[in-house]
């Protein structure tokens, strides 16, 4: 958490703009998932980056999870400034930056009451 300010508001805007939003309503949530590289790196070496992804998309799964079942609106961005968050945090690119974003919001009151496609009968596979 920070102060809001023009760094900030652009990290904003473009979440806004990967999830099509107009970048005047930001999301309501922007949760950003930073990594710190070398502290992986001296132990995984070559496949440090790959695993900080892997592990990016099981926090991805757990949130969707979560959140859907608590009746909110996740979204992974596939997307993302990470010259811009690391200098938002005052970080240097190489040691610590993000690697992937996350907007979580409140469900459209238009879409409220829309079936879950989540709660589909299971298709029974004939052999």
């Amino acid at each position: 958490m920070c102060d809001w300010n023009p760094d900030l508001a652009q990290l904003m805007a473009g979440a806004s703009h990967a999830t099509r939003r107009d970048e005047a309503v930001p999301p309501q949530v922007l949760v950003v998932v930073a990594s710190r590289f070398a502290r992986v790196a001296w132990k995984y070496e070559a496949i440090a980056y790959a695993l900080m992804l892997k592990n990016l998309g099981c926090l991805y799964q757990t949130m969707y999870l979560v959140a859907t079942a608590m009746g909110l609106a996740p979204c992974a961005l596939g997307t993302g400034n990470a010259d811009l968050f690391s200098q938002l945090i005052g970080s240097e690119y190489y040691a610590e930056t993000s690697i992937g974003e996350f907007t979580l919001g409140s469900v459209p009151e238009c879409l409220a009451d829309e079936p879950k496609q989540l709660m589909m009968e299971p298709v029974d596979w004939q052999a």
